[in-house]
């Protein structure tokens, strides 16, 4: 009879390779994972636990202004959740580590571009009122301000998901850099986790709630000068998670 602690050590190793948050990690905990299954002639159905057991749902009030709706639905969608829209609010849906994640970026990314979008339009202001002929009839068109700001925030979230997506391509392309360079079995099948995770994740939802609408992009006008500086703002802002603790931080209680 093979010892629990064996058992244990097996299920820990299996749970770190189905972690799609770092593909190498997960692709040598795999490789061990084998060694030790096939040591102790065991199989999968002796040890494995569903790796869905660890996913969490949490609800949040619905999401009406467009850019911040698609900054939630990119930060979930490269974190490794979904976001759900229902009538009475907002779901995400993934692990606790992951919504805690895309909780906390959403909070300070939320909070950021709007900052930075008000302090661009003070310096569009500025450039653009001479003081003796005053504002620049730009500034005077109706609704001009809001459009501006507007363009500015979906400018910066629209660079923010492919700065997401570019880091997402180069974890898989290294995952399969180092499969192929070690031709490890356990290794190359490993470098399939982030997949493997969303499809997991796509049919847990739909075996649960069906065919539901789930956030990806929204559309709405565009001011061009004020999409430009956006992108420009945008470049530059931290996308990783900072320390802390409480709502501000994300942290799921319970």
């Amino acid at each position: 009879m093979v010892e629990s602690s064996v058992l244990a050590k097996i299920r820990k190793l299996l749970k770190l390779a189905a972690d799609p948050a770092n593909a190498y990690e997960a692709a040598l905990a795999a490789e061990r994972a084998q060694e030790l299954l096939f040591r102790h002639k065991l199989e999968m159905a002796d040890v494995s636990d569903d790796p869905l057991s660890d996913v969490v749902e949490v609800d949040r009030p619905y999401i009406f202004v467009p850019w911040r709706k698609m900054l939630a639905a990119v930060l979930a969608k490269y974190n490794f959740c979904r976001l759900l829209e229902w009538p009475g609010g907002m779901k995400f849906i993934g692990t606790k580590p992951d919504v805690e994640t895309v909780l906390y970026l959403y909070a300070y990314l939320s909070r950021t571009i709007f900052r930075l979008s008000r302090e661009g339009w003070a310096a569009r202001v500025a450039d653009l009122t001479d003081p003796l002929l005053g504002r620049h009839p730009a500034l005077l068109e109706d609704r001009a301000e809001q459009e501006w700001l507007e363009s500015f925030r979906i400018g910066a979230v629209e660079v923010i998901g492919l700065r997401l997506q570019k880091q997402r391509d180069t974890q898989d392309a290294l995952a399969r850099y180092d499969a192929r360079k070690s031709n490890e079995p356990g290794l190359v099948k490993a470098t399939s986790a982030l997949q493997a995770w969303d499809g997991m994740l796509s049919r847990y939802i739909h075996d649960k709630y069906g065919p539901v609408h789930q956030v990806e992009d929204t559309e709405t006008s565009i001011n061009m000068d004020g999409f430009t500086q956006g992108v420009k703002t945008a470049k530059n802002l931290p996308l990783s998670r900072g320390v802390g603790s409480g709502v501000d931080r994300g942290r799921i209680d319970g």
